[in-house]
């Protein structure tokens, strides 16, 4: 049947089953094959007389090709329309050569598939196909580095939702840092084209699969983190955000002035206020930062530092004997505030205290705060981090 036929039977309406036209659509074809992954399963062939690339399934590949590599090689096959439209191939003959690959500078690493696929293939002309009782441990060979693409197991990633199952809580994240869709479950709703970070764990048969989601930050976003990490002579660091999991690298260059020459334990534990850039890969980076509260620092009366005169933080001030109760009112001062949200320098609590300007009394939303005394409940969040709600200001 020619193109032009195949297409009328298309033009035609609903009153042409599906099945029907599956059957009269099943032809005899000669391609190339443009792309074969053995790990996932599946490969692609360019046919010069089929619009688009044809789908093939390894199970249509012979016992002795399975594991080679198949990339340029001519291949005769039957077509067939699968319900959904698309074209498959399948009773696939193969001949001629592959196209030679690039040969990897490392096993494991960049053009590492190159090396294990040429091994595979040397080893099956002369040993034959693999045997069955073999493929599965040949699949966790290739799954552990060959032929992945993202990191190792824990990296941070971000990338966006391609697809979710509301009903069944799964769907497939696509992202610039690894090789193919990844597979993530959520009970939570997601949407569909939503940006969100995760981190990438793999399979023995080096699947990836999404942990931990949280909603991906956001070219030119403000946030407020802390210095979890940083050392001068690398020149740079990583902060942690107050409401997310993903940390945010940032070069030393974006510290603030105040701590630009600061020795380490002098940075880490510092609290500020950054704008966020997003790097090729999609992942976080400072690209301004201001101080906000530098981190706590403890002594004795003679001078000397001690764990044991006061909390290092509020988690251990929490697990003291001095623990607040919930109806509690605090007083202090507020450090600072901007559109969305300010800090506290509490009279009778260690650390600065982070508020919503929600919490505010309504005649005070629009009004710049900095140094006005007020009165407030503390809450924990989810992360152990201290919030002010039900704010009362005493003195502006």
């Amino acid at each position: 049947m020619s193109a032009a036929q195949f297409a009328g039977i298309g033009a035609v309406d609903g009153s042409i089953q599906a099945a029907q036209m599956a059957q009269l659509a099943v032809t005899q074809h000669q391609g190339e094959v443009k792309c074969y992954n053995a790990l996932n399963g599946y490969g692609f062939v360019t046919c010069p007389t089929i619009a688009g690339d044809v789908y093939f399934q390894r199970k249509d590949v012979p016992d002795h090709l399975q594991w080679q590599s198949l990339v340029g090689m001519t291949v005769d096959f039957t077509s067939r329309v699968t319900p959904d439209g698309k074209t498959q191939a399948t009773d696939c003959t193969f001949s001629g050569t592959p196209t030679p690959q690039a040969e990897s500078k490392a096993h494991g690493g960049k053009g590492g598939n190159a090396w294990l696929q040429s091994t595979i293939q040397a080893m099956t002309a002369q040993y034959g196909p693999v045997p069955p009782q073999y493929q599965a441990a040949l699949r966790m060979l290739l799954g552990s580095g060959g032929w992945r693409k993202g990191g190792q197991d824990g990296d941070q990633q971000s990338g966006t939702v391609k697809y979710y199952n509301a009903e069944k809580g799964f769907g497939f994240i696509t992202s610039p840092g690894v090789q193919g869709d990844i597979i993530f479950k959520s009970t939570e709703p997601v949407l569909q084209g939503q940006s969100v970070a995760f981190k990438v764990t793999w399979t023995y048969e080096g699947t990836p699969q999404a942990h931990d989601l949280s909603r991906a930050f956001e070219e030119g976003e403000q946030a407020v983190c802390t210095i979890r990490s940083y050392n001068a002579k690398t020149g740079y660091g990583f902060l942690v955000p107050s409401d997310r999991s993903q940390d945010v690298y940032f070069k030393k260059s974006e510290l603030p002035e105040e701590l630009s020459e600061a020795p380490k334990g002098d940075v880490v534990g510092c609290t500020v206020e950054c704008t966020i850039g997003l790097q090729k890969d999609g992942r976080p980076i400072v690209k301004q930062m201001v101080l906000v509260a530098r981190a706590e620092k403890r002594q004795l009366e003679g001078g000397t530092s001690s764990s044991e005169k006061r909390p290092r933080n509020l988690a251990e001030f929490m697990d003291s004997a001095s623990v607040p109760s919930a109806e509690e009112k605090h007083s202090g001062r507020i450090r600072s505030i901007n559109k969305r949200f300010g800090f506290i320098a509490p009279d009778s609590l260690p650390g600065d205290v982070y508020f919503k300007r929600d919490a505010l009394p309504a005649q005070y939303q629009s009004t710049d705060l900095t140094g006005a005394a007020v009165r407030f409940a503390l809450s924990w969040t989810e992360a152990g981090k201290p919030q002010a709600y039900e704010m009362e200001v005493s003195e502006v």
